[in-house]
This record gives C-alpha cells, structure tokens and sequence, in this order.
C-alpha cells in the first residue's frame, strides 16, 4: 500500500476492507463498512503504508480528513490529540497480524486499552533499550514513527520504518521475558 495522506468517513454507502493472504495471491474481505464508519485513520496517524484495501460495495459518499488538516485541527485543539490517537490504535489493537496477544478480547476492551495507551506517549533516542531480552516487560507499545532494530540471539533483525508494531503484549500479558 501507499502512504496515506487522507482518512475517510463514510456518510452513505457500504465498503469492503480487504487485506491480502499472505499464502495466496488474492485478497481476503475481512469486514464492511456502513455509514458513519472511518478509515485510512491507521496510515494517516502512524504514518505507514496503508494496511488494507477498501472497496465501494454500491455508490458510496465519503468525507476525507487530509494530513495537512488533521495537523491544523491538532494545532487549534491539542486536547483532541489523545482522541485521534485512540480511534488510529483501536484497530491495530483488533487485528490479529500486529496484536496477536490480544484476539479474543472484546472491542470495548481494546477500546479502553487503546484510550490508555493514548494518553501516554513516550520518545526513545536511538540505541536507547525498549525491551531486553530475558526481562518481562512493565509496558506494551504501538511503535507510531521511527526505526526499530531487534536483536536475536543469532544476530539482528531489522523491521521496515513502514511496518506498524506492536511490541511487548505477548509478554507482558504472560508475565514472561521477552
């Protein structure tokens, strides 16, 4: 996918939202949309490739919400910050492929987690440890912007500035090291 520049709400219509199968080379429709719906919200927020497809199942009106926007709208309301970021993580929290941890739960509950992780943003300089090997981990993190580098005990693995993670929720919710 594309890097998004723009989120959508749907005012009228339905859509589909597809991802592609990793074993086959076709796209699996994994749920619609109806009115009042958003998406493109992860690309836009995260700053990532978008993670899914979305097609019009009839005719369909939209509203878009561009980049240049959603910074102008931040920039007047500040308080709205830890709301935007809660509707872009919600939906990573709820898809199998980046929080694998957390299937089963209902959407409520990774609502409220996704509202907590929210309003709790923190930066690390580069080199700087997130998680070490062999601890259990105190926090879980969506990785919104930046490089991550992770070391195997056989040498390293580096993950794409692209790629959204999600880091430490297998482990902190096991109580296990990482």
């Amino acid at each position: 996918g594309n890097l998004g520049e723009e989120m959508y709400m749907l005012k009228h219509g339905v859509v589909e939202v597809s991802v592609q199968n990793p074993s086959k080379d076709k796209q699996i429709t994994i749920r619609r949309l109806y009115p009042g719906d958003c998406f493109g919200e992860i690309s836009l927020w995260m700053d990532i490739k978008r993670t899914a497809s979305v097609t019009s199942v009839d005719y369909c009106q939209l509203y878009v919400l561009t980049r240049n926007d959603l910074e102008d709208i931040l920039h007047s309301f500040p308080e709205m910050r830890h709301v935007v970021a809660a509707q872009a993580i919600t939906p990573c929290l709820g898809t199998v492929e980046i929080a694998p941890a957390l299937v089963g739960l209902g959407l409520e509950d990774i609502e409220r987690i996704a509202r907590r992780m929210a309003f709790t943003s923190i930066d690390f300089s580069a080199g700087e440890t997130i998680c070490r090997a062999g601890q259990v981990p105190d926090a879980a993190y969506v990785i919104r912007k930046g490089h991550l580098q992770v070391d195997l005990f056989d040498g390293k693995l580096e993950r794409a500035n692209s790629d959204l993670r999600v880091v430490g929720f297998t482990e902190l919710l096991a109580n296990k090291p990482c």
